[in-house]
């Protein structure tokens, strides 16, 4: 629990320096023509998530980087690959400023949101070692077993340590990291968030899967009825649980509040298709434009359709009291 909570901390931190201040400590480079002043330890890939898995590839860039007196490297895509090669964009697990900020508590010295374009994704795997990694004073490469790289992901492992060993790479392959016999994987995250088994994702993420995003000044709903709620505006492509009412959690300036959160339809801010509306329990603090984090904890119920205003105070009622209930807290406390 401990651990849990300090990890939540200086995720918060993290986004706080990300949206308020900048990144001072890890620099971010959005760009193709980049130089370094020293040799690069250097890991690829999305990073949807940055789940255990990443975590053990971030933790050894970090190992052979201290010992070598090199730079720590972590190179991304953005936009994302499938947006470029299929014209979709999954949703995804964190969005590049919550990763940024989780790769933040890593204490990474760089990370590189490297364009991807049509015709970088037809760079051979030969090309891509030697006009990529090369050109970055790429010396260590640090890679999962299921690394895929060039065109139609046609390197693999195998041959990444192959090219590595001609240009002056040494390449070093990880083991995955498997969870009861599976291996750890965004797109099984993504499937437990779906079936809302958030206990199960946020231990294969290694901390509490979280909304984070701005919160908007457009509705209170509840407000005239006790229970004035905010919306918080994700990034679009954020991947959110099913709609329905939720037990939760909201991160806000370091401090957690009880909350219930309903995730769905609405009025909704900037053209977004579904909001996410929080109810803090027992507290009404002014949060309007700030960040804020929501943990989805437990499912209460699906989202209806309600008759009346009183059938709805009724409903809220009735989550809230099954919330204080889940927290442990009695009814009275309210009163």
């Amino acid at each position: 629990m401990v651990s849990m909570l300090l990890k939540r901390a200086r995720l918060a931190f993290a986004l706080w320096l990300y949206f308020y201040k900048g990144c001072e400590t890890m620099q971010i480079i959005r760009s193709a023509e980049m130089t370094f002043p020293r040799d690069t330890v250097v890991t690829i890939g999305n990073l949807d998530g940055v789940h255990r898995g990443h975590q053990r590839l971030i933790q050894e860039v970090k190992r052979i980087a201290l010992i070598n007196g090199m730079l720590s490297v972590v190179l991304t895509f953005d936009p994302h690959p499938l947006l470029v090669l299929r014209g979709t964009e999954p949703p995804v697990l964190l969005s590049n400023e919550e990763k940024c900020a989780v790769l933040e508590t890593f204490d990474i010295d760089y990370v590189v949101e490297y364009p991807f374009t049509q015709e970088f994704a037809q760079w051979t795997p030969e090309r891509f070692f030697q006009d990529l990694l090369v050109s970055i004073r790429c010396k260590r490469l640090v890679i999962g077993e299921d690394f895929r790289f060039g065109q139609n992901g046609m390197g693999d492992a195998a041959l990444a340590a192959s090219l590595g060993a001609a240009q002056g790479v040494r390449v070093h392959t990880l083991p995955d990291i498997t969870e009861n016999g599976e291996r750890i994987s965004s797109s099984h995250i993504r499937t437990l968030i779906q079936n809302r088994a958030f206990a199960a994702a946020s231990n294969l993420m290694g901390r509490s899967y979280t909304i984070a995003g701005v919160v908007s000044e457009v509705t209170q709903h509840g407000r005239k009825g006790g229970f004035p709620s905010i919306q918080l505006v994700p990034h679009t492509q954020k991947l959110l649980p099913p709609d329905g009412v939720y037990l939760s959690e909201a991160l806000w300036r370091g401090k957690t509040y009880e909350s219930v959160t309903n995730i769905g339809s609405g009025q909704k801010p900037n053209g977004q298709e579904r909001i996410v509306e929080t109810h803090i329990i027992d507290s009404d603090q002014p949060m309007f434009g700030e960040t804020l984090e929501i943990h989805p904890l437990g499912f209460l119920r699906g989202e209806q359709p309600f008759a009346s205003s009183a059938e709805l105070r009724a409903a809220i009622m009735a989550d809230v009291a099954s919330a204080r209930r889940f927290f442990g807290r009695s009814a009275e406390v309210r009163k």
